[in-house]
C-alpha cells in the first residue's frame, strides 16, 4: 500500500493504473523488435526530406497497421529497455535492484519462455545479466554467434549483422513454435554515428540518393526497412505470422547524431526526435489508439499487457495506448 503523500501523488500524475481495454486476446508469439536507435526524422511520412523509397517499408507498415508516435524517456540501449520493460522513468532504479517490476517477468509468469537476441556482444555493459534480472531465460549475442560458423563471417564493427540476426530469429521461432514466447530482438546496424560501415557483401538494394552511398544513418534505416521486408515475408512463408503471433516495431531510443547528413532534417522538428511504434498482425487491429499527445515509452509494456488480455502490474507508470481516457505525464 502506498502511504498517503504517495497516493496523491499517484493521482496527480495518474500513474500506478493502468488497465485493460478489451482489444486483447491469447497471442502465442510476441515479437518485439527493438530497432537500435531509431526515430521519426529517418522516415519520408514524418520527414519529407527523405526519400519515399528510402522509408517505404516503414511507412507502409505504419500506415497499415495500428501506429503511434512516442516520446521517448531516455537515450541508450540499457536504459531505453529498461523504460520498455519496467514501463518506469527511472531506469537505474529498475536495472540497479533486479527489475522489481517487469514486463518480462510478467510474461514468464503466464507461460511464456522468454529471449533476448542481439547483434552485438550481449556482455556489453552486463546486458547479459541485466536482461536475466529482467526475466529473461536466454540473452543470445555476438559471443553465441560467434561459435556458429554460418553466422561466424557475418561477424565485424558491432557485432552480427541485422540480415542475419534476423535469420537466427526465424531459426529461433521455428524452433520453438509450439510453446508460447516473447522474443525481443535488438538490431545493431543503425548504431551511431554512422551506422555499419561494412555490410560483408550482403544484398541490398540502393537508393539512389544523397548519403545514401556510403555509411549514414539514413542508409543504415534504409537497409533497416528492408531487413523487415525480408524478415516479414520469410516469416509468412513459414506460418510463424499467422493470427497467433503479435509483432511490434519500436526503436529502445532515438539517434542523436546528424553528422554527416544535417541538411536531411533542417528545419528542425520536435516531432522528428519521436519514436515510431507499430502494432503487427495477422489480421490489422480496428481499434484505434490514443491521440494523446504525451504518450511515450512508458506505454509499451502496458500496451502488450493489453494486447495480451493479462492483469496490468500496479507498479506500471504508462497506460495502454488503446486506453483512450487515461491522462499521461512524461
Amino acid at each position: 500500500p502506498l502511504s498517503p503523500r504517495l497516493q496523491a501523488l499517484a493521482q496527480k500524475y495518474n500513474v500506478f493504473s493502468a488497465r485493460n481495454t478489451g482489444v486483447g486476446k491469447h497471442y502465442k508469439r510476441v515479437i518485439l523488435i527493438a530497432s537500435e536507435s531509431l526515430s521519426n526524422k529517418y522516415l519520408h511520412r514524418f520527414n519529407p526530406n527523405i526519400p519515399p523509397q528510402a522509408s517505404q517499408t516503414l511507412d507502409a507498415l505504419f500506415d497499415t497497421y495500428p501506429s503511434v508516435s512516442l516520446r521517448h524517456v531516455t537515450l541508450s540501449t540499457l536504459y531505453g529497455l529498461s523504460v520498455i520493460f519496467s514501463s518506469h522513468p527511472y531506469a537505474e532504479l529498475s536495472f540497479e535492484n533486479n527489475y522489481p517490476v517487469s514486463l518480462v517477468k510478467e510474461l514468464k509468469k503466464h507461460g511464456f519462455k522468454t529471449v533476448f537476441l542481439r547483434g552485438a556482444d550481449e556482455t556489453y555493459m552486463d546486458e547479459n545479466l541485466l536482461f536475466k534480472q529482467a526475466g529473461f531465460d536466454e540473452v543470445i549475442g555476438a559471443t553465441y554467434f560467434e561459435t556458429r560458423p554460418e553466422y561466424q563471417k557475418y561477424i565485424d564493427w558491432w557485432g552480427l549483422t541485422d540480415q542475419k540476426l534476423f535469420e537466427y530469429a526465424l531459426e529461433y521461432l521455428q524452433a520453438h513454435q509450439d510453446s508460447p514466447l516473447f522474443m525481443t530482438l535488438l538490431t545493431v546496424d543503425s548504431h551511431v554515428p554512422l551506422g555499419r560501415l561494412d555490410y560483408l557483401q550482403l544484398p541490398y538494394d540502393e537508393i539512389d540518393a544523397e548519403f545514401y552511398d556510403r555509411p549514414t544513418l539514413p542508409r543504415a534505416f534504409a537497409r533497416f526497412g528492408q531487413d523487415v521486408k525480408r524478415f516479414l515475408k520469410r516469416l509468412d512463408e513459414q506460418a510463424l505470422l499467422d493470427e497467433d503471433t503479435l509483432l511490434l516495431i519500436t526503436p529502445d531510443h532515438p539517434s542523436y547524431s546528424n553528422t554527416p547528413t544535417n541538411k536531411l532534417f533542417k528545419p528542425y522538428q520536435k516531432e522528428y526526435d519521436n519514436l515510431p511504434f507499430i502494432i503487427i498482425t495477422r489480421t490489422p487491429l480496428d481499434k484505434p489508439l490514443t491521440d494523446n499527445p504525451l504518450v511515450s515509452q512508458l506505454d509499451i509494456a502496458p500496451t502488450i499487457m493489453d494486447l495480451l488480455n493479462l492483469p496490468q502490474p500496479k507498479a506500471f507508470f504508462g497506460h495502454s495506448l488503446f486506453d483512450q481516457t487515461a491522462r499521461r505525464s512524461v
